[in-house]
């Protein structure tokens, strides 16, 4: 759904993809969630009957392994961090505060280990913690500038390892491989229409490469007018 909702590649790599739309993997949301519960029902938040339950289920170790609720969302935040004593947070904003970040600290490490999407982790080398901006110049730029950001834009250089091009060349003679990059800062057909784009990047003192074009939100607008001007994609 994130996938169709952005216009990307059906094929992009999963991971990448929710992180450039600043999404947690399911399987995190979900847990997140439940240890909110968890949270809830050990300070005898969620009601008398339920924290009665949860300390009769821990004074017994083998019922307590058998629970399918109690025991795993307890398992989640020690295994966050096991120093931490996340559980005995003083209010529930401060648990969701520090569960969030235990959380993004560990979805950083996974993706620093993710060996797929290497054009991704070149310009997004952390997770993010929000999604892009929502504000578009058009739905055709912002799918292109999705695509671009996940390595598959239908340039020669990605078409050629894919197979779909004889050719890594620029398709406009420049005599280099058309790669993202190029497009986006060398290529001389789109001098013209990229002069706005660098004007607003000098006027905002923001250094004029792909990975800002891509990444920074402060010249979006800018950036979007620009890719939806290219006429490959």
């Amino acid at each position: 759904c994130i996938k169709a909702a952005l216009g990307v590649k059906t094929r992009s790599a999963d991971l990448a993809i929710l992180n450039i739309s600043g999404q947690w993997p399911l399987d995190y949301l979900l847990a997140y969630h439940s240890s909110i519960w968890y949270y809830k029902i050990t300070h005898n938040m969620a009601g008398k009957a339920l924290f009665d339950q949860h300390n009769y289920f821990k004074s017994n170790p083998n019922l307590w392994k058998q629970t399918v609720f109690l025991q795993p969302a307890h398992r989640f935040i020690n295994h966050l961090d096991p120093d931490a004593d996340l559980i005995n947070a003083q209010t529930l904003p401060e648990f969701k505060n520090e569960l969030k970040l235990r959380i993004n600290t560990r979805l950083n490490e996974i993706w620093q280990k993710y060996d797929k999407a290497a054009f991704t982790h070149s310009l997004i080398p952390t997770w993010r913690n929000e999604p892009p901006n929502a504000h578009m110049y058009s739905k055709r730029a912002s799918s292109r500038q999705m695509q671009m950001l996940t390595g598959h834009y239908p340039c020669n250089d990605h078409l050629f390892k894919t197979g779909k091009s004889a050719t890594r060349q620029c398709r406009h003679g420049c005599a280099k491989s058309e790669t993202i990059k190029h497009i986006l800062t060398e290529c001389k057909r789109y001098k013209a229409i990229r002069n706005k784009l660098i004007q607003t990047c000098h006027q905002l003192y923001i250094p004029f490469t792909s990975k800002n074009i891509l990444t920074n939100q402060s010249i979006q607008s800018a950036a979007q007018e620009f890719i939806h001007q290219l006429d490959i994609g």
